[in-house]
C-alpha cells in the first residue's frame, strides 16, 4: 500500500522541480591574478585563484589540475553560496629548469566548469652560500688542525646540503656531513684533520657543498702546512781512542726532540772491523737513547769512520765524520829462529823462540805446542810488560822415524784471546840420505906408464859434507886427494895416478871407498881398471887392418840383406807376372805352331812384341851387376884406402929401434888423440900434444925439443933429467888451410957431458878439418869405382841387345806369301791388337 503511495507522489514532485529550474540558474567565476608563474627549480612555488559563486543557487565543485607542470592544490572539493568567494592555493614545485604549462578545471555538480590557463617558466636559482673562517693552518707533526665553514641557504625553500672533501680523507672527519636548511637560515660545518706523524708538507684539501634541490655545489679550498719539524741530536765522544786486537764499545747518544714517537736508522761507515750494536732505536716524545759502534781492529792506525742516521719519520738524515785513534796496545809476537831444519836420524836440532810483548799494554801468554812427540821446549805461561821479551828453548830429537814433520807453536793472549803462531818444517832423513855420494869413475882404460883415471863425485843429499877417500887396488894406482868436502848438488872431480911399468895386460878390480867424517856410514863404488899397451882406436885401427877382408864380404852381406829386405817382394812379384807371361806365350806358340802358313809369321810377331816383357830379365842382370860391381870395388880399393890412410901408423908398426934401451924415453901421450905410438893425425884447428920424456939412463941427460916449423911451438925448449925422472912438455901445433903432409919433430936426449946417445922423432900427419876435404882426397878411388860401374851396366845392356837381336833360322827356300794373322792369336798376349798387315819372308 505504501509503495503505491510513494509511485503517486513522484509525479507531482517531478513538477514542482520543473517549475523550480526554469526560475533558478547556478553560475561562478574562476580568477588567477598572475598568469605566467615563475619559480627556482628544485623548488616549490604557491600562488592563488579565486572562485566566486555568481549562481542563484548553491554549488558543489570539483577543481582539478592538468598539463605538464606539477602542481598540487591546496583544496578540490567545496560548495559556495550564491555570492560567496574561495580562495584555493596552487603549489608549484621541485621541477627542473625549462617551460611548462598548467590548466586548472572547476566544475560544478550539474556539470558547468571553467578553465584557466597558466605558464610556468623555470629557472636554476642559487640557493647556497659557503665561506671559510681559516683557510690556512700551520701545525706540527701529529698536530690536529680544524677549519671552520659557514654555509647559509640563500634560497626561497627549504633546502638539503651534503658535505664532502678531497684531500687527506683518510686522516680527515666533518662535524657533519648533510644538513636541512630553511630559507635565510645558516649554520656551521666543521672539518677536522690529524694527519700521520710520518707526513709532512704543504696539503691542499677541497670543501664541497651541495644542494641537493637546486643541485648547487660550493667548493671551498683549504691549505694545510705540516712542518717538517722531527728534529734529534746525535752525539759521539770525540776524540776517540781504542786499543787494537780488543773489542770496544764506541758510545752513541740519541736525543728525540719532538712531541711523538720516531725510529732512527742508523748506519756506519769505515774499516771493517767496526759495526753497529742496533741498526734502528725508537724513542718517544723527547726520549733519550744509547747505542754502541762495536770496534775490533787488528793494526794500529788512524781512520776516518762516517756515522749516518736517518729518522724514519721525516727522513731527516744526518752525517758526520769522526777520527778514530787505534793505538798499539797489543802486539804480541813468537818467532821460532829457523824456518825450517834438517835433523839427521839420531841427531838433535836445537833453536830458540822469541816472545816479545811489542804492545802499551802488559798482556799475559799461554802457548799450545803442536809437534812430533820428540820435541821439548823451556816455554812455560809468560807475563810481558810493554816491549819486555822472553826467550826459551826449543829442541828435536827425532830417534826412529824419518819424513817431514812440521812443529806449531801457538801464542794465545788473555787479554785480547787473539791466537799469534809461527811454524817449523822439519825434515828428518837417515844419515844414508842426508850425505848421498855418487861416484862414477872415467876413462878406466889405462896404458903403461903414468895415467890418470877420473872419479866424478856428486853429493846428492841434502847436507853438505866432508868425505875421507880410500882406494882398495894395486899398489901402483893411488888417490891424489884424500878427501873432498861438497855442499849439496856439488859436483868434483878426483883423480887416481897410475904408474905401471912391467904388469900385465889384465882387467884389475878397484874399489873407491868415500867415508864420512864423524859418521858411521860410507860409500863404494867398484870399478875395474883395464890395463893395455894400446888405446881403444889404435886396437880398433889394426883390427880393421887385420880382417878388412871379412868386414868387406860381412858389409856386402848386410848391405844384400838390407836390398832383399827392402825390394824382396816387388822383385818376386814382378818374377810371378813374368813367368805367367812366359806361360802364355807358350800356349801361343802352340797355336802358332800348329798352323804351318802362319808359323813363322807369329814367331817373328811374338818374338817382336816380347822384347819389352824381357825387362824384369834385364833388370835382375842389371842389379846383379851392381853388386859384382861394388864388390869388386871393395876388394880392389879396400886395401888401397886402408893403406892410405893409416900409412903412418904401419909406418910404427914396423920401424925397428936401434937401441932398445932408450925406446921409451920419449913418449906421446895418445889420450884424446888420433894418434899411435909417437904419430899423431891432426886437423887443421889448435891442438895440445902431451909428450911424456923419462930418463931411464943411468945419468942425468939433457933433453932438446926442435920443431922445425913455425906453426908448432914448445912450451920448454930444453929439459934437463935425473936418472928416473919424468916431465912433461906440450906442444902446441896451430896449422892453417894451407898446412898439409907429414912434419917431423925432433926431440934430442944427451948425457950431462955433451955427447949425443940418442935421437927420438915425433910424426905429425895435418889433415883438413872439414868433411869434405876428405872427400876430395879420396875423388880418385870414387871416379874409379864410378868407371867400373858404368862398365858394368854397358856390358849388362849389350847382353839383353844381343839377345834381342836373335832371329829364328829359316829352312829351305820358301816363296813370299801374304799372311793374314788372326787377331785373336794376339788378344791373349794382353797386348793392343793390330788389325791386318802384310809380312815378308826373306831368306837370309
Amino acid at each position: 500500500m505504501f509503495k503505491y503511495k510513494t509511485l503517486a507522489i513522484l509525479p507531482v514532485l517531478l513538477i514542482l522541480f520543473s517549475l523550480t529550474a526554469f526560475a533558478l540558474q547556478e553560475n561562478f567565476e574562476v580568477f588567477s591574478s598572475i598568469q605566467n608563474i615563475a619559480s627556482c627549480a628544485n623548488s616549490i612555488t604557491a600562488n592563488s585563484i579565486i572562485l566566486t559563486n555568481t549562481g542563484d543557487v548553491e554549488s558543489n565543485y570539483v577543481v582539478s589540475t592538468a598539463g605538464t607542470a606539477q602542481a598540487t592544490l591546496s583544496e578540490n572539493r567545496f560548495s559556495l553560496n550564491s555570492g560567496e568567494s574561495k580562495s584555493i592555493f596552487v603549489y608549484y614545485g621541485l621541477l627542473q629548469k625549462g617551460s611548462y604549462s598548467l590548466q586548472i578545471t572547476a566544475k560544478t555538480g550539474f556539470g558547468l566548469e571553467k578553465t584557466i590557463q597558466q605558464n610556468v617558466q623555470i629557472e636554476s636559482c642559487q640557493n647556497i652560500q659557503l665561506s671559510v673562517r681559516n683557510p690556512e693552518l700551520t701545525v706540527n707533526p701529529c698536530q690536529p688542525a680544524q677549519f671552520i665553514f659557514d654555509i647559509r641557504n640563500a634560497g626561497s625553500g627549504i633546502e638539503t646540503y651534503e658535505f664532502k672533501t678531497e684531500g687527506l680523507n683518510e686522516y680527515s672527519a666533518l662535524s657533519t656531513n648533510s644538513l636541512v636548511l630553511n630559507p635565510g637560515e645558516a649554520s656551521q660545518v666543521d672539518l677536522f684533520v690529524n694527519a700521520a706523524c710520518e707526513i709532512y708538507g704543504e696539503k691542499r684539501i677541497k670543501f664541497q657543498a651541495l644542494a641537493k634541490s637546486s643541485q648547487f655545489l660550493a667548493e671551498a679550498k683549504v691549505g694545510l702546512n705540516i712542518l717538517r719539524n722531527y728534529n734529534y741530536d746525535i752525539k759521539l765522544p770525540n776524540p776517540i781512542s781504542i786499543c787494537n786486537l780488543k773489542e770496544s764499545k764506541i758510545q752513541v747518544a740519541i736525543k728525540n726532540d719532538v712531541q711523538f714517537t720516531n725510529q732512527f736508522d742508523l748506519t756506519v761507515r769505515g774499516p771493517s772491523w767496526l759495526n753497529i750494536e742496533a741498526s734502528r732505536v725508537e724513542l718517544g716524545p723527547n726520549g733519550y737513547g744509547i747505542t754502541n759502534i762495536i770496534a775490533a781492529p787488528a793494526y794500529p792506525g788512524s781512520f776516518v769512520v762516517d756515522f749516518i742516521s736517518k729518522s724514519a719519520r721525516g727522513g731527516i738524515i744526518k752525517a758526520a765524520s769522526h777520527n778514530i785513534t787505534v793505538e798499539k796496545c797489543y802486539s804480541p809476537d813468537v818467532n821460532i829462529d829457523s824456518p825450517s831444519g834438517i835433523i839427521v836420524l839420531g841427531h838433535s836440532l836445537e833453536t830458540k823462540i822469541t816472545i816479545k810483548n811489542d804492545g802499551t799494554k802488559k798482556d799475559t801468554y799461554n802457548f799450545e805446542l803442536i809437534a812430533p812427540k820428540w820435541t821439548s821446549t823451556t816455554l812455560t805461561k809468560v807475563v810481558l810488560n810493554p816491549k819486555e821479551s822472553r826467550t826459551f828453548d826449543l829442541k828435536f830429537s827425532p830417534t826412529n822415524e824419518t819424513g817431514d814433520f812440521t812443529a806449531t807453536l801457538r801464542l794465545l793472549s788473555e787479554e785480547t784471546r787473539t791466537v799469534k803462531e809461527d811454524k817449523i818444517k822439519l825434515s828428518v832423513v837417515s844419515p844414508e840420505d842426508a850425505f848421498r855420494l855418487d861416484i862414477k869413475p872415467e876413462h878406466t882404460r889405462i896404458l903403461y906408464g903414468k895415467e890418470v883415471i877420473n872419479v866424478n863425485l856428486e853429493n846428492k843429499g841434502i847436507l853438505p859434507a866432508t868425505y875421507d877417500l880410500e882406494l882398495k887396488s894395486q899398489s901402483w894406482a893411488k888417490f891424489l886427494s884424500s878427501s873432498v868436502t861438497l855442499k849439496p848438488g856439488e859436483k868434483t872431480v878426483v883423480y887416481i895416478q897410475t904408474e905401471t911399468k912391467k904388469e900385465q895386460e889384465a882387467d884389475y878390480e878397484a874399489q873407491v871407498i868415500a867415508k864420512i867424517k864423524g859418521e858411521n856410514v860410507g860409500y863404494v863404488s867398484k870399478f875395474d881398471i883395464n890395463l893395455r899397451q894400446l888405446t881403444i882406436n889404435q886396437e880398433l885401427t889394426i883390427f880393421a887392418a887385420k880382417y878388412w877382408i871379412f868386414l868387406a864380404i860381412g858389409a856386402v852381406v848386410l848391405l844384400s840383406a838390407l836390398f832383399i829386405f827392402i825390394f824382396g817382394r816387388r822383385i818376386a812379384r814382378k818374377y810371378r807376372n813374368w813367368k805367367l807371361r812366359r806361360q802364355e806365350i807358350a800356349k801361343v806358340k802352340a797355336e802358332l805352331k800348329a798352323r804351318k802358313k802362319e808359323e813363322d809369321l807369329a814367331r817373328k810377331m811374338l818374338i817382336a812384341s816380347m822384347q819389352k816383357h824381357k825387362k824384369p830379365r834385364s833388370t835382375m842382370a842389371r842389379i846383379f851387376g851392381v853388386f859384382l860391381v861394388l864388390f869388386a870395388l871393395i876388394l880392389l880399393l879396400g886395401p888401397l884406402l886402408s893403406m892410405t890412410i893409416y900409412a903412418p901408423f904401419f909406418d910404427e908398426f914396423t920401424r925397428v929401434k936401434a937401441d932398445p934401451k932408450f925406446e921409451s924415453m920419449i913418449k906421446v901421450d895418445t889420450k884424446n888423440l888420433d894418434a899411435y905410438g909417437n904419430s899423431v893425425i891432426i886437423r887443421n884447428e889448435e891442438t895440445i900434444i902431451p909428450i911424456l920424456i923419462k930418463n931411464n939412463y943411468n945419468e942425468t941427460l939433457n933433453f932438446a925439443v926442435e920443431t922445425g916449423s913455425s906453426w908448432i911451438k914448445s912450451d920448454t925448449k930444453s929439459v934437463e933429467l935425473k936418472p928416473e925422472e919424468e916431465q912433461r912438455v906440450n906442444l902446441i901445433a896451430t896449422p892453417d888451410s894451407a898446412v898439409k903432409g907429414i912434419y917431423n919433430i925432433q926431440v934430442t936426449a944427451s948425457v950431462e957431458k955433451g955427447d949425443k946417445i940418442f935421437k927420438e922423432t915425433v910424426k905429425l900427419n895435418i889433415k883438413q878439418k872439414s868433411v869434405f876435404s876428405d872427400i876430395i882426397s879420396y875423388g880418385l878411388y870414387m871416379l874409379g869405382g864410378i868407371i867400373v860401374l858404368i862398365l858394368g851396366i854397358l856390358i849388362s845392356k849389350l847382353i839383353s841387345k844381343i839377345k834381342r837381336s836373335k832371329r829364328i833360322e829359316t829352312t829351305g827356300s820358301k816363296e813370299i806369301k801374304e799372311i793374314k794373322v788372326n787377331q785373336e792369336s794376339f788378344s791373349r798376349l794382353k797386348y793392343k791388337p793390330i788389325k791386318k798387315f802384310d809380312v815378308e819372308l826373306r831368306k837370309k
